[in-house]
């Protein structure tokens, strides 16, 4: 019998959090699992640590040389046995019902492959929190990584019917990549309740490579846009990023690119299949709404988007009559 769930857990000098870290795992209220610890190259007690467990569920390999954590993950998910893969730091420590709640949610709702949670903060004050619904999710890709890593359970299915693992090439952003390529594919999920406890200290991979990283995820970005079927030279991830998050300058400049930026991912079958037709018609509306009540001039280029019947709905919903809309753009109106 294989066991319904696979934990991936790689060890790499982690003496220090790895007892705390295995016993959370080894204490869940769900308990059909097996723990695939991977010990990559540590030259301190990590070794002796996890020789001290005699659990049949552990699954102990020992690398003799540091091979990196990408190869450790994708060796991972290749000898992977279970219905489910959920990931697991040395560092971290899992809350008692996290894996039955992340189950609970899979097995109902067949349509979503993978399943974050809340994240609570150890050794810095805060938590990491992400929207649950997967529509937002897929918007939050623009800004930052949807899911939180070591929180995270996957449907093994939907990595091995589309030939998905972690990319080598993207370090210290691996898991933003991986989540990405699976929406294509799937939908994703946080729940919307702490189930993990995430530690923060120096010697952490993505602390000490805190410049790549912001690199690397750029980088991603990128293709990401690129893999949507539009522009990434004209619409860079830091633009979109501002375009979401209202840090743009509210004028008939901003308004035309931003109108411009949705009219493309509307024609565009790659990212019409990724967000769907309602959800990019939503988010124009948002962001136009919010444009236009913080409009800071018009003119008479304005006049153009009269022949929308979306962008009468918009100015519909920002409460501006046409009357008026048209007397500012005629008069090239601006803030006082």
């Amino acid at each position: 019998m294989y066991p319904f769930v696979s934990v991936i857990l790689p060890v790499y000098n982690a003496e220090l959090y790895l007892k705390e870290a295995i016993d959370s795992i080894l204490n869940q209220t769900f308990g059909d699992f097996e723990l695939l610890i991977y010990n990559d190259g540590s030259s301190d007690r990590s070794n002796a640590i996890i020789a001290t467990y005699s659990d049949p569920r552990i699954v102990h390999t020992v690398y003799e040389q540091n091979i990196g954590l990408i190869q450790v993950l994708n060796n991972g998910l290749s000898e992977s046995k279970g219905k489910y893969i959920a990931r697991m730091d040395a560092d971290d420590i899992s809350l008692p019902n996290r894996f039955e709640e992340q189950l609970k949610f899979l097995e109902q709702n067949p349509d979503y492959g993978i399943c974050g949670t809340q994240v609570k903060l150890i050794g810095r004050e805060g938590m990491l929190n992400k929207p649950c619904d997967d529509e937002s999710l897929r918007w939050w890709i623009f800004k930052g990584s949807p899911l939180a890593h070591p929180s995270i359970m996957m449907r093994a299915s939907v990595l091995r019917d589309n030939k998905l693992s972690f990319n080598p090439d993207a370090y210290v952003v691996e898991d933003f990549e991986l989540w990405w390529h699976m929406a294509f594919h799937t939908k994703m999920a946080n729940l919307n309740h702490v189930l993990l406890h995430y530690r923060i200290h120096e010697q952490q991979v993505s602390s000490a490579r805190n410049k790549l990283q912001h690199f690397n995820f750029r980088a991603s970005q990128t293709d990401f846009i690129k893999t949507l079927g539009i522009n990434s030279q004209v619409y860079s991830p830091e633009y979109i990023n501002d375009l979401l998050s209202r840090n743009l300058i509210c004028d008939p400049d901003g308004f035309e690119k931003l109108w411009k930026f949705f009219e493309d991912l509307h024609g565009s079958e790659q990212a019409v299949r990724f967000f769907g037709v309602n959800s990019i018609r939503k988010q124009l509306n948002e962001q136009a709404v919010f444009m236009l009540q913080n409009m800071k001039e018009f003119n008479a280029g304005f006049l153009k988007y009269l022949s929308s019947d979306v962008f009468k709905g918009i100015l519909n919903a920002a409460g501006i009559s046409k009357s008026t809309f048209v007397m500012k753009s005629l008069l090239q109106w601006k803030t006082r």
